[in-house]
């Protein structure tokens, strides 16, 4: 079974504060030009995206120069942790759930902050991971980490946890959805970016093989 974990894009998705909004151009009608045709406007961290170390690494891999190998995850884990606004996913939070980590895995963070999708607060109060918690896997030299909110900083903090993983080359998935509809701890992860020259992120069709 495939399970889509990937926010459609349009022009209400959220946005991160300071981030432009999604505006699709009518360019082309079939009336006229005998074919339909649209242009976009959006920034590369829209919708369900990847953050390449590029984002906050000066000298750091761009989306396109990523290892394609590593957007085919063999060894992802989810983690159901539910935090309210603000709250911080701590290295005992993770270690609760008892899944041994090891190098290469991907972590995919099941907050339930995807059901705040709606509300005004979701891009600025929605919960993320400690520092602490950054550190720990970026010793545990993972993959991959991913989220089912707009940040993996929660929103009252600054980009602490981003500049810790991508200084580490830990790959980073935002605004992931349909989480509780995997029902295995294991599964397998596909999160396949456009190839951006030079780009900081990528939207991505984020997919569960289960």
């Amino acid at each position: 079974m495939i399970i889509d974990l990937s926010q459609s894009i349009n022009s209400e998705t959220k946005m991160f504060p300071g981030s432009p909004q999604v505006a699709f151009l009518k360019w082309a009608k079939y009336d006229i030009d005998g074919y339909d045709l649209e242009t976009m406007f959006l920034s590369t961290h829209t919708g369900t995206h990847m953050d390449a170390p590029s984002h906050f690494v000066k000298d750091g891999d761009s989306v396109d120069k990523l290892d394609i190998n590593r957007f085919f995850m063999k060894n992802a884990y989810l983690f159901n942790i539910p935090k309210k606004s603000n709250e911080l996913i701590t290295v005992n939070d993770i270690q609760n759930i008892g899944v041994d980590i090891n190098e290469g895995d991907t972590l995919i963070f099941s907050t339930g902050w995807e059901n705040k999708i709606d509300s005004k607060s979701y891009v600025t109060t929605n919960p993320g991971l400690s520092k602490e918690a950054a550190i720990y896997l970026s010793f545990k030299k993972i993959n991959a980490v991913g989220i089912d909110g707009p940040s993996i900083d929660a929103g009252n903090n600054n980009f602490t946890v981003h500049e810790i993983l991508l200084k580490n080359n830990i790959i980073i998935i935002e605004n992931l959805c349909n989480l509780n509809k995997i029902d295995k701890e294991n599964f397998i992860f596909i999160a396949c970016p456009l190839k951006l020259s030079n780009a900081t992120g990528s939207p991505i069709r984020a997919l569960a093989m289960i």
